[in-house]
């Protein structure tokens, strides 16, 4: 007989099985993730080494700074999370950056 369209998926799923991504997103969120100070003069910038990771994977974060000093952060990830946009997951605080070199880029290269 044909499968049943009411069956779990994938296969070997229980009945009762909820959806990680909804439970995820119905998790309280913080807008915080907007209020930060902007840095319109290249004081630090800053990107992660990927744009997703898996739950336990480690995600580098490459910074350059105009001086050197210490920097806090704050980690978010986002969703919906009732229209707040985000989630705080992690902070940490009096990390020393220093600046780095620029990259400057030919007409096929960089260099």
């Amino acid at each position: 007989p044909p499968p049943s369209l009411r069956a779990p998926w994938p296969v070997g799923r229980p009945p009762a099985y909820g959806s990680p991504i909804a439970a995820e997103n119905a998790r309280p969120g913080e807008p915080g993730l907007r209020s930060g100070r902007q840095s319109f003069a290249h004081e630090i910038e800053a990107y992660a080494d990927r744009v997703s990771a898996r739950a336990g994977e480690v995600v580098g974060v490459h910074a350059s700074v105009d001086a050197a000093h210490g920097v806090s952060w704050t980690l978010y990830r986002i969703g919906w999370y009732g229209g707040a946009g985000a989630r705080r997951v992690s902070s940490g605080g009096a990390v020393r950056v220093s600046p780095q070199p620029v990259l400057f880029f030919g007409a096929n290269m960089a260099y």
